[in-house]
């Protein structure tokens, strides 16, 4: 007995690769407007102050990795003045983000098969847990809630 699977059985699968590759992309960069977002609209439960950016370290700080590939990003405060211009880092870091997830992309030439690498959001700054639970900005745990 034989079965002979036709080319456009083939094409089929062609537009359901793109297609998940297309929903791939669409939530890593929907990552990465959602995490400058949250940083800058987050509010301090403390002082009530919105948004975790004084000198911008925190939030030039964040990294997307593939697996083990990449390195954890941290930019330092120290030397830096304060009350930078939030959303003026906030288009530079979504830049520097946007390049992560091009990097991540570009390495998936073939899912077929394969579940995908596993995607970590990360933040190197020295000030990351502070942010997140001391000063209650909770930006990673807003994320989780969306993306985790």
């Amino acid at each position: 007995m034989e079965l002979l699977v036709s080319k456009s059985l083939y094409k089929k699968l062609d537009r359901i690769q793109n297609s998940i590759m297309d929903t791939a992309e669409d939530v890593l960069y929907g990552l990465v407007f959602d995490t400058v977002r949250y940083t800058l609209t987050s509010t301090n439960k403390n002082s009530r102050k919105l948004g975790a950016v004084d000198s911008g370290s925190y939030l030039e700080s964040f990294s997307i990795m593939s697996g083990s590939t990449g390195r954890i990003r941290s930019v330092s405060s120290q030397g830096r003045p304060r009350n930078v211009n939030a959303e003026a880092v906030g288009s530079q870091v979504i830049a520097t983000l946007n390049r992560d997830v091009s990097r991540i992309i570009a390495s998936l030439d073939d899912v077929k098969g394969n579940t995908g690498p596993t995607v970590t959001l990360l933040n190197g700054s020295r000030y990351a847990r502070d942010v997140e639970y001391k000063y209650g900005y909770r930006i990673f745990n807003k994320l989780r809630k969306i993306y985790g």
